[in-house]
């Protein structure tokens, strides 16, 4: 006999059914649950994904570890970005020093292509701003700042010029360690809320980004707007050229014609 009326009515429309499909059932940490499917379930415990493989009348007791791993090759990531956009921007908008006088023409072959741009030397300042600040932490052992994970300009007693270059070192061991006895501390410096309405509002990749999406915005953009700015000078530039050669043809020509009357004058 069917046991509801919903598994009967189920019988109507498919005669043949073995067994009417239902929901997963489980408990955790006596909390009954349920759901539609027996796998990928995503939103039971905050970043786990739970297979259910078979029923058991037993409790099943699982651990839940971090994947410090894969933190710390993000973690890696970002500092290999950002150590590159230090080594671009110290290569194309360094200033020659002028050695003596008359020798721009030297100076400017030795400067970078944006030696006199400002929106690079906003951009890169700013980062570093960023990147020496403390953050808020709601959770022990309150971690405000990179340095506490092993980020760091480079180790106490370095040499200056290097120090204020700014590219950032990584003690990987501290890092490791951070991560492993610390990973809800560590998650905050990069991204807290700190007023309790479920939105991330501060931290330094929060910081960071909104720092960065006026230069990175694929419309208006600072960087976009520069490209096309230069886009549009490149092709003034052009215009003059043309027009110039233009111009030295028309007075080549006329030179040779007043050449052929003076020649044809002195004859």
């Amino acid at each position: 006999d069917d046991k509801t009326p919903a598994e009967a009515e189920q019988r109507k429309i498919f005669p043949n059914l073995l067994r009417a499909a239902q929901n997963a059932q489980l408990k955790i940490d006596g909390i009954a649950i349920s759901r539609k499917a027996n796998s990928n379930l995503a939103d039971i415990i905050e970043g786990v994904s739970l297979n259910l493989l078979k029923t058991s009348q037993d409790n099943v007791e699982t651990e839940i570890l971090n994947d410090n791993d894969a933190a710390k090759k993000q973690v890696l990531s970002f500092v290999k970005a950002y150590n590159e956009l230090l080594q671009f921007s110290e290569d194309a908008a360094k200033t020659a020093k002028i050695k003596e006088a008359g020798k721009y023409r030297e100076m400017r072959a030795e400067s970078g292509v944006l030696a006199t741009n400002a929106t690079i030397r906003q951009l890169v300042n700013g980062l570093k701003v960023h990147t020496s600040n403390a953050y808020p932490t709601n959770r022990d052992p309150h971690i405000r700042t990179l340095t506490q994970i092993g980020i760091s300009t480079g180790a106490i007693g370095g040499k200056r010029e290097e120090v204020i270059k700014g590219y950032l070192e990584v003690d990987e061991a501290k890092l490791a360690q951070m991560l492993s006895e610390h990973p809800a501390a560590v998650k905050e410096l990069f991204a807290i809320d700190t007023n309790g309405d479920l939105r991330i509002d501060n931290g330094y990749a929060h910081v960071v980004e909104n720092f960065l999406e006026p230069y990175t915005r694929f419309t208006r953009g600072l960087i976009s707007e520069q490209i096309k700015s230069n886009a549009e000078r490149v092709k003034q530039l052009d215009r003059d050229i043309k027009r110039q050669e233009e111009h030295v043809k028309s007075y080549e020509t006329k030179l040779k014609t007043k050449f052929g009357y003076m020649e044809s004058s002195v004859q």
